[in-house]
């Protein structure tokens, strides 16, 4: 069994999916799990939307989705005001 990969070579790899640069055999082995796996799928859906939105908040900062919770906004608001304190 291969090792576990951190999570920037999954972000990598994943980003190399979507690309379309994997090579054919880590491609036609990664779709065949892809393919009796519903929960990967999910999170591949779900990685895909925040990386797109991070993507538009990087175009255009004021440009968030009114889909994102204001809760969240604020949470991270937070934890941005306290990273910048501990600096």
């Amino acid at each position: 069994m291969a090792s576990q990969p951190t999570c920037t070579e999954l972000l990598s790899f994943v980003s190399r999916y979507a690309a379309g640069r994997l090579a054919d055999s880590a491609l036609a082995e990664f779709e065949a799990h892809l393919s009796r796996c519903p929960a990967c799928v999910r999170y591949l859906n779900d990685l895909g939307a925040i990386l797109r939105l991070a993507g538009t908040c990087a175009v255009d900062p004021r440009g968030m989705p009114a889909e994102v919770p204001p809760a969240l906004l604020e949470a991270v608001a937070a934890g941005l005001s306290h990273e910048k304190a501990l600096c």
